[in-house]
Order: structure tokens, then C-alpha cells, then sequence
């Protein structure tokens, strides 16, 4: 039977406070691993993995048929890669190797960051004739690479692939004429004295980089026609959510456009699983 934190006498089950002192009682019931260890596990995680894809497929593309993009994973040779990866997935996990022996919510961020590494390899090695937006293969370098490990700016300029856009993008803030910077640092760009900026996006209206977006080593900034300036850092929580025509940050509103909405979309949660795991 529980006992009492307080007096440590034995106290009924599921009473909600000790009998003898009154102190209430906290029943903190551990929860359960991510992914158990008993039974098909490798099934498991293969069924795990297929609806992260369909969650991604309906958050990023929505018009496109599941059943077909199936059909092309199992066609393709990234069905055995995939049921390759699941089987030692799930040894690892009947082993209980270090990332297996974290908490449950930690074991879930660590399995569903490895299923967007994989998807991101499927659909840009595999299915990239069949979706409206595809990265840039370089960004599957970054797969499986702690923070430590990866040059962030490089990282970022991969993401975001400039050359394939027709926005006005600032790299060299030298060359940048001054009252765009002095805009950017007025309206929507307010990093610490130190923090390393990697690009300034002017998407305002007349290019005097009045609103946009900017990115730096700490987060995002940017400001959005007749809202006020916003600032999503990589530390903080993130709630991502990407519609058809514009991605809410923590409940705040960002559009860049389409396929900017996308990048920006896969690269901060890139950037905090890395930050986070």
C-alpha cells in the first residue's frame, strides 16, 4: 500500500489525502514508454511511420493521393530501406540502448525526428515528380547529425535555397543599401548586440525592407503587412502548424509565400528537434 509522504503511515490506494495527517496525496503514475518493447515491434514502427507521412502529406500537400504515394514507396527501393531501418529500430529498442532508456516524451521526440529524416529522403530521392514543393537534396546531409556537429548557417542557406526564389534576400549586410538595414532593425529585426544574422528576406511592398523576414543564429524575426513584429527563438516550444496558404509559429501568423511557408516549415522543426533531443 502507498505511504504517506508526510507522517509515512500506510494510507488506502487511490486515497486523495492521508487519513491520519490530511496531507493530500500525489499519485504520480509513470508513464508508459513510446513504443513498447513487447511483442512486433518492428510492425509497430511501421505503422508509426506511415502515419507521420500521412500527417505530413495532409499538413504540406493536401491535394495529393496518399494511396498513390504509397504505392510509389512500396514500388520503390525505399521499402526495404525502410523496413531495414524499423528492424534495427527494433532491436535496439528490445536492447534498450541509450535512447530507449529516456523518458517517454524524450523517446517520442527522437522516434518522430527520425521519421521525418526518413520521409524527407523519400520524398526528395523517390517522389519529388509527384509533389508541388520539393527541398533541395542537400539537406539530407544533415540527417542523423547533432547541432554540434553542423554549420547552422549552412544549414539554414540549404533549407532555404535561394537561388530558387525571386525574393530579395540580404546575405552581405555590407553591401545592403543602409536605410533597408536601418528598416529591418526598425521594424521587425531586434537580435542581441552579438547574435549572428545569416539573411534579411524585404518582402515589403516599395523593397525598403518595412516588413519580412529575417533569420539568425537564435531564431526568426518578421513582420507581417498591418501586424506587429513577431520573434520565434530556437529554444522556445514550437507549435507548427502549415496550412495551404500561410504557417502559424506559437499561434502567430507568418506568410512568406508557398514555398517559402514550406521551408521556413521544415526548417524550424529541424532546428528544434536538434535543439530539443
Amino acid at each position: 500500500m502507498p505511504i504517506c509522504h508526510q507522517c509515512r503511515s500506510v494510507v488506502p490506494d487511490q486515497a486523495r489525502f492521508c487519513p491520519f495527517c490530511g496531507v493530500p496525496q500525489h499519485r504520480s503514475e509513470e508513464e508508459p514508454p513510446f513504443v513498447d518493447d513487447k511483442g512486433d515491434v518492428e510492425a509497430r514502427l511501421v505503422t508509426l511511420f506511415f502515419d507521420s507521412l500521412r500527417r505530413e502529406v495532409t499538413a504540406s500537400f493536401p491535394a495529393l493521393d496518399m494511396q498513390a504515394l504509397t504505392e510509389r514507396l512500396y514500388a520503390s527501393g525505399f521499402r526495404d530501406m525502410l523496413h531495414r531501418r524499423m528492424s534495427q529500430l527494433a532491436e535496439q529498442i528490445k536492447a534498450k540502448n541509450e535512447a530507449w532508456t529516456r523518458s517517454p516524451a524524450t523517446q517520442k521526440k527522437y522516434l518522430l525526428c527520425l521519421f521525418d529524416e526518413l520521409i524527407d529522403y523519400f520524398l526528395i530521392r523517390h517522389a519529388a515528380d509527384m509533389i508541388p514543393l520539393v527541398l533541395p537534396e542537400s539537406i539530407l546531409k544533415y540527417q542523423q547529425h547533432a547541432l554540434t556537429s553542423i554549420d547552422r548557417y549552412a544549414m539554414v542557406m540549404d533549407y532555404m535555397d535561394w537561388s530558387q526564389e525571386k525574393e530579395t534576400v540580404y546575405t552581405d549586410f555590407l553591401a545592403m543599401p543602409v536605410d533597408h538595414l536601418r528598416n529591418a532593425s526598425k521594424y521587425f529585426l531586434f537580435p542581441e548586440k552579438s547574435e549572428h544574422i545569416f539573411f534579411i528576406c524585404d518582402q515589403s511592398i516599395f523593397g525598403g525592407c518595412t516588413e519580412g523576414f529575417a533569420i539568425t543564429e537564435r531564431g526568426l524575426y518578421w513582420k507581417a503587412p498591418l501586424a506587429k513584429a513577431k520573434r520565434y527563438l530556437f529554444l522556445d516550444e514550437a507549435n507548427l502548424e502549415l496550412s495551404k496558404e500561410w504557417l502559424t509559429i506559437n499561434e502567430s501568423f507568418f506568410n512568406a509565400g508557398t514555398t517559402l511557408n514550406y521551408k521556413i516549415f521544415k526548417l524550424l522543426r529541424k532546428m528544434h528537434q536538434l535543439l530539443h533531443l
